[in-house]
C-alpha cells in the first residue's frame, strides 16, 4: 500500500500491527513515514519521537522526527533530530546508500539551523500582547466592559462587547489563579503548588474570543509552560503523547478508576492541545502547528461524543458537548485561513483551501441543523458558540472561492469572486454590527463585488452599510487600531462609492450597471458596460 502510494491505508495498517506489537520501533517510524506524506505532521513526529525512544540509532526515524518538526516550524527541535540522524551513521567507510543519507540530513540540518536562526533574530511576537497602563482603557475588551450596564438596561443582546468582555474576565481569572502559584524549596528539592483549572479558564476565553488574548506579565510564558506541566501530570493527561494513546488506554483507565479521573485527564489533554496550538500561532505565527494542535482536540472531541454518547454530560464532561465542539472548529478554522493566506506553495495551499472548505461546511451544517439559542438568556455564549462560528464559517467559504478565484482563469474567476461576496455577505448577518470583523467582511465582500462585476446598486448598499459599521465598532474597536498596526485601509474601498456617485448623477451609468475593474482595485476602472 504505502508503495502504491496509498498512505491512509498503509497508516491504518501499521496501527493495526502496532496494537500486536507496541515495541516495534519500525512500525512507527513506517507509520510516521506514511503520517509525513498524509500532511498529518504532529502524529508523524509523535510516532517517529517513539521509534527513537524504542531504538535510539535509528537514523531514519529521527530524520522523519527532524522533517515532521520542520513542516511544523520547529527549528529547534528539528535542528537536534537531523544531529541525532547524522550521528547514527558510522564515521567512516560509509556505504553508498550511507553517503547519500548523511548528504540528506545535512543538507536538513543546514535549513534547519537558518530557519532556526532567522526565528532567533526576531520571530517572537509575545511582546505584540503586553500593553501600557495608559493604553489599558483603549483595549476593546475595557471598552467593551464598560459598554455592559447600558446594554443590559437597553436589552441589546447583538454587541460584540458581550463575548470580547467575558473572554477578558475569564482569562483575567486564569491569570489571578495562575499566579497563586508558590514554589519552596524543602531539603534542597523544589515543589511548586498551584491551584488547578487554570487551563479550563484561558482556553474558555480564547474559545469565547481569541483577540481578547493578552499578556501583563513578561514572565507569562514560564508561568503558563510551569503551570501546563503541573496540571497535565497531576490529571495523568494524554497531552504529551496524542489521540491514539489517548484512543488505546482510556477505556481501561475509565473501567479502573471511573469518570471521575478520566473526565479531568481528558479536558486537561484536549485544553492544552487548544492552548499549545493557539499560542504556535499567535505568538510564533506557527499555523500549522496551530491548525494541526485543533484538530487533534476535534478527532478526540468527536471520537468521544460518538464513543460515550449514552454517558450523561456531568460524567463524560462539558467538551463532548456542542458548544465546546464549535468553539475548536472556529479555532480550526482561523488557524486553517492563516495557513492558506500565507501558504507559497500552490498545490499545497490547493489542499489546504479544501481543507477549509470542508470544515466551514461541516461547521455550517451542524449549525443550521441545530436550535438557535436565545440571545437573551447568556448573550456571550449565544454568540461565542452558534452565531460567531456560524459567521466565521461564511467567512471561511468566501476565502476558500476569493483565493480560488486568484488562481483560476479571468471567466470562472468572476463566477468565484461573486460567491465569495455572496457568503462575505452572508457572514456578516451572524457578526454583530459594532464587531471590527463586520467591517472586514463587508470591505472583502465589496472588493469581491466589484471584481465580480456586481451592479453598482448593489455595491452602494454595502458601502452603506460598511460606513454605518465602521461608525459602530469605533466605540469597542476603533480605539486601538493605530497601536495595533491594523491594516483596515477601509478608505481605498469607499473611495469607489464617490466615484460611483459622481458617474451616477453624471448620468453615465445607473445603478443596473457592471463594472468590471482590474485585480488592483483601486487602479480603476478596466471595462463599464
Amino acid at each position: 500500500m504505502f508503495a502504491r502510494k496509498d498512505y491512509a491505508s498503509a497508516s491504518v495498517k501499521y496501527t493495526e500491527a502496532i496494537a500486536l506489537d507496541e515495541k516495534n520501533p519500525i512500525l512507527y517510524a513506517n507509520r510516521s513515514a506514511c503520517r509525513l506524506h498524509l500532511k498529518q505532521f504532529l502524529d508523524a513526529a509523535t510516532d517517529a519521537l517513539m521509534a527513537t525512544k524504542l531504538n535510539p540509532y535509528y537514523g531514519k526515524a529521527w530524520a522523519r522526527l527532524a522533517t515532521a518538526k520542520d513542516a511544523l516550524g520547529q527549528p529547534e527541535a528539528s535542528t537536534l533530530a537531523w544531529q541525532e540522524a547524522i550521528d547514527t551513521l558510522p564515521k567512516e567507510n560509509l556505504t553508498e546508500s550511507e553517503r547519500k543519507q548523511k548528504s540528506e540530513y545535512e543538507t536538513g540540518l543546514a535549513a534547519a539551523s537558518k530557519a532556526l536562526e532567522a526565528l532567533n533574530l526576531g520571530a517572537d511576537q509575545s511582546g505584540r500582547f503586553l500593553f501600557k497602563n495608559d493604553e489599558r482603557s483603549l483595549l476593546p475588551w475595557m471598552c467593551a466592559l464598560a459598554m455592559i450596564p447600558q446594554l443590559e438596561r437597553e436589552r441589546k443582546f447583538e454587541s460584540s462587547a458581550w463575548t470580547i468582555s467575558q473572554a477578558y474576565l475569564s482569562l483575567e481569572q486564569g491569570n489571578e489563579w495562575m499566579n497563586e502559584m508558590k514554589t519552596q524549596a524543602r531539603g534542597g528539592d523544589e515543589s511548586t503548588r498551584v491551584r488547578l483549572k487554570v487551563i479550563e479558564f484561558f482556553s474558555n476565553a480564547i474559545m469565547l474570543d481569541s483577540r481578547a488574548f493578552h499578556v501583563g506579565d513578561p514572565d507569562w510564558g514560564k508561568k503558563f509552560n510551569l503551570q501546563m506541566r503541573i496540571e497535565n501530570s497531576h490529571h495523568k493527561s494524554w497531552a504529551p503523547f496524542g489521540p491514539e494513546k489517548l484512543f488505546r488506554e482510556v477505556e481501561d483507565r475509565l473501567a479502573r478508576e471511573g469518570w471521575e479521573s478520566v473526565r479531568p485527564a481528558l479536558s486537561t489533554t484536549v485544553r492544552s492541545w487548544i492552548m499549545f496550538g493557539f499560542l504556535e500561532g499567535i505568538t510564533r505565527r506557527n499555523y500549522t502547528s496551530e491548525a494541526e494542535h485543533m484538530i487533534r482536540a476535534i478527532d478526540v472531541i468527536k471520537w468521544g461524543r460518538e464513543t460515550w454518547k449514552n454517558v450523561p454530560s456531568e460524567d463524560r464532561g462539558v467538551i463532548f458537548l456542542d458548544s465546546f465542539l464549535r468553539g475548536v472548529q472556529k479555532l480550526h478554522i482561523e488557524a486553517l485561513v492563516k495557513v492558506c493566506a500565507t501558504e507559497k506553495d500552490i498545490p499545497i495551499k490547493l489542499q489546504r483551501l479544501e481543507d477549509l472548505l470542508k470544515a466551514a461546511e461541516e461547521m455550517i451544517k451542524g449549525i443550521d441543523g441545530s436550535q438557535a439559542p436565545a440571545r437573551q438568556d447568556g448573550p456571550s455564549s449565544a454568540a461565542a458558540f452558534y452565531y460567531y462560528p456560524r459567521g466565521y464559517a461564511l467567512g471561511a467559504k468566501a476565502f476558500y472561492y476569493g483565493r480560488k478565484a486568484e488562481l483560476t482563469d479571468t471567466e470562472q474567476a468572476r463566477k468565484l469572486h461573486a460567491q465569495a461576496f455572496f457568503n462575505y455577505v452572508r457572514a456578516t448577518k451572524d457578526i454583530p454590527e459594532d464587531d471590527e470583523q463586520h467591517a472586514l467582511y463587508l470591505k472583502a465582500a465589496i472588493e469581491h463585488m466589484i471584481k465580480a462585476g456586481a451592479p453598482v446598486g448593489v455595491q452602494l448598499k454595502c458601502m452603506e452599510k460598511l460606513r454605518l459599521s465602521i461608525e459602530r465598532m469605533g466605540q469597542i474597536w476603533g480605539k486601538m487600531l493605530s497601536a495595533q498596526q491594523r491594516e483596515y485601509d477601509f478608505v481605498g474601498v469607499l473611495g469607489w462609492e464617490e466615484k460611483y456617485k459622481r458617474l451616477l448623477a453624471e448620468g453615465e451609468i445607473t445603478e443596473d450597471s457592471c463594472m468590471v475593474f482590474d485585480k488592483t482595485i483601486n487602479n480603476g476602472p478596466a471595462s463599464t458596460t
